[in-house]
């Protein structure tokens, strides 16, 4: 069966984003008291199951792989897509997020040329945007928008992606390629695995661990593997969301509520690994099950805006100790307007350049 281009995967990035929103929030804004209100615990610990970060790597793993295949004889061409897509609106993200920390004082006249400044702003518009300089630590929760480390990953993958499919080529048989995928996966599951268990969150190993696409790479892959074998797995995944949403909830409130023993791909035991796996089934099968609904969205994917911006209005309201009553919606609504001024005026521009 062939891919087709009619399917949800906008509004399934536009939900993860506001997923990884809804998460922030709640934790950083202090909305929940964990001793009292049990239903909104119940309620925020069981959005976290499905958690925004993994669906975007999986959402990519599958599309990007696919681009990739459709630009194979165009390496130039699938990059500078790639980048047009990554770079404009992470760019004006650092011009706003530069203009908060001047207005609230975080950055004056008297330290913006200041040398550990100088290579944060090299970081935010380039590579390395996991590296936040004391200097900026006294600002919202001490880093200016720690969400932008997925960046990092994403193009860390991007860049290792047409070497994997080169091997991927050097195999004549697609049962030698899906070993050599899975090997991979296998791979990146023991390095992650391998550092959470002999590395303490503190150490500087498990810091450069945790932006290292090779931690994360399984999530990915997996997205790969459905793609690469999507004439055989289509059946079991188009039109099939409510069964595989059926099947994820029922593995939460047996492996979680019930046994209290449940991880998703992030915890060392094996429920970690079949909850990644069943979420991005999941995830690939709401794509393609009544591919309509992304169709409401009218082609305007805010998404990776509501993402990158989301930060920078949290932290605001921290550092301004506003009422976490008030800020919790108004995250949203300045999330939600910020990304959609990004969207059309930025990301949605330079896009017509691919």
């Amino acid at each position: 069966m062939k891919l087709s281009r009619d399917n949800n995967f906008d509004i399934i990035r536009l939900a993860a984003a506001l997923q990884v929103v809804f998460s922030h929030s709640v934790k950083h804004l202090s909305l929940i008291d964990e001793s009292s209100n049990t239903i909104l615990i119940f309620f925020r610990d069981f959005i976290g199951r499905f958690p925004g970060v993994p669906i975007f790597f999986t959402v990519s793993g599958f599309l990007v792989y696919w681009s990739l295949e459709r630009n194979q004889n165009n390496i130039k061409k699938f990059f500078r897509n790639r980048l047009l897509r990554i770079f404009p609106g992470l760019w004006f993200c650092f011009v706003i997020t530069v203009t908060v920390l001047f207005v609230l004082n975080i950055i004056n006249f008297n330290n913006v040329f200041n040398k550990n400044l100088m290579i944060w702003y090299a970081g935010q518009v380039s590579f390395f945007q996991f590296y936040t300089p004391d200097i900026l630590r006294s600002f919202g929760i001490g880093t200016p928008n720690g969400s932008l480390w997925t960046i990092t990953v994403e193009l860390q993958y991007y860049i290792l992606l047409p070497l994997i499919f080169l091997v991927i080529k050097l195999f004549k048989t697609r049962k030698y390629q899906n070993i050599f995928i899975v090997f991979l996966i296998v791979f990146s599951l023991s390095f992650m695995y391998y550092i959470k268990l002999n590395y303490p969150e503190e150490s500087m190993i498990h810091k450069l661990a945790l932006v290292n696409v090779l931690t994360y790479f399984y999530n990915f892959l997996f997205g790969v593997l459905l793609y690469k074998n999507w004439d055989i797995v289509h059946k079991f995944i188009v039109n099939k969301a409510k069964i595989w949403l059926v099947i994820y909830i029922t593995y939460i409130i047996v492996f979680f509520f019930i046994f209290k023993s449940y991880g998703l791909g992030y915890t060392p035991n094996l429920f970690g690994i079949f909850s990644f796996l069943f979420l991005s089934i999941l995830t690939i099968s709401l794509a393609y099950s009544k591919p309509y609904y992304s169709h409401i969205l009218k082609g305007n994917d805010i998404s990776y805006g509501v993402y990158i911006y989301h930060m920078i209005v949290i932290n605001c309201f921290v550092h301004l100790n506003i009422n976490s009553s008030i800020a919790f919606p108004l995250t949203f609504v300045i999330t939600i307007l910020l990304s959609w001024f990004s969207w059309v005026y930025i990301e949605k521009k330079v896009l017509k350049l691919k």
